[in-house]
């Protein structure tokens, strides 16, 4: 968890779940109309996942999303740009270096909007003795390293095909039992009160808890949807918006 604190604006544009590849391109258009005007905001929040697999150590991946890196990087010089990193897209200050980047073991971010206080996340948090160790491992930049080297060496054969597998993964379906799951982890991770909003789940659904009001984020590559902070008497609102 961060001890920093994301001031949302007004206006503040938020989108999660994009999962952005050549084969799912939505995330572009998005970013298109923020740069050329068409949607203004002087602030986006990506919610994490918005590359369908993107980690600075793999060179190949970088290479497969130069040009939205080099869209976001130059947009990123014109208004605030803040990241928390997914499950898959991770390591990232060496590609976004102008970008505010808050990485797992950062998440939940402590968040405020007209000094009324909440949370951000991307979703992935939390978890077992066992699901931790496992993010470690695949978060580790050592590992990663070795991995770029042995693809490389395998003409890129191990980024290929772990882009060929998400390419063909079913990303958008019903999660049964979803409110019960998140109000079980906030009762083994009590203390969260005000707002929480995260993705990961692509569920778009809010509920209360006690002190607490969740919402879940609708994915990018699901609904086409991307959320845009409102005011509603002082209290934060996301308007839900379609490509």
């Amino acid at each position: 968890m961060s001890h920093d604190v994301i001031e949302l604006q007004e206006g503040a544009v938020l989108v999660a779940d994009a999962h952005y590849a050549d084969y799912r391109p939505l995330f572009k258009s998005l970013i298109d109309k923020i740069e050329s005007g068409t949607i203004e905001t002087t602030q986006l929040v990506l919610m994490g996942d918005v590359f369908d697999l993107l980690f600075a150590p793999m060179s190949r991946l970088q290479h497969n999303e130069a040009d939205i890196i080099r869209q976001l990087n130059r947009l990123s010089q014109k208004i605030e740009i803040i990241y928390l990193e997914g499950n898959h897209d991770f390591l990232l200050k060496k590609i976004f270096p102008r970008m505010k980047i808050y990485t797992l073991a950062q998440q939940p971010v402590a968040a405020r909007f007209k000094g009324k206080s909440g949370w951000l996340a991307h979703g992935d948090w939390g978890g077992d003795l066992k699901f931790r160790v496992f993010t470690k491992i695949i978060r580790s930049s050592f590992n990663l390293f070795f991995l770029n080297l042995l693809d490389r060496l395998f003409f890129y054969r191990i980024s290929d095909g772990f882009r060929r597998r998400l390419a063909s993964k079913k990303i958008c379906s019903d999660f049964r039992g979803f409110e019960e799951h998140i109000k079980k982890r906030f009762l083994d991770h009590p203390g969260y009160k005000g707002w929480f909003v995260e993705g990961h789940y692509h569920q778009g659904s809010s509920f209360s808890m006690e002190a607490l009001f969740y919402r879940n984020l609708s994915a990018l590559a699901c609904n086409q949807s991307y959320f845009v902070v409102q005011s509603n008497k002082d209290e934060i609102s996301l308007s839900e918006c379609t490509l």
